[in-house]
């Protein structure tokens, strides 16, 4: 299956919980800081360090995620995300 990205989200998060509306598109997550970042669908709660999936310094989750309100917070400031909003081609 070939993913053609239609759109890149490029997002500075901290330590505060951040959210993206994805209103259920399929999305990839690049971390290209240098701490942990964590994401996960907002259901009424806000993504942590605790609930939240991990997305490891410097890797790139190589799946297609969708959610309607994606939660994204990281462990460390300024930590520099991207979320690669794709569809199959």
């Amino acid at each position: 299956m070939a993913l053609r990205i239609e759109k890149v989200e490029a997002l500075t998060v901290g330590t505060t919980a951040q959210d993206v509306a994805v209103n259920f598109a399929g999305f990839i997550i690049a971390n290209n800081s240098a701490n942990a970042v964590y994401f996960k669908e907002k259901n009424g709660t806000a993504c942590t360090t605790s609930n939240g999936f991990c997305v490891p310094a410097g890797k790139v989750l190589d799946k297609v995620f969708t959610a309607q309100t994606l939660s994204v917070v990281a462990d460390g400031a300024s930590s520099d995300v991207r979320i690669l909003f794709v569809d199959e081609t």
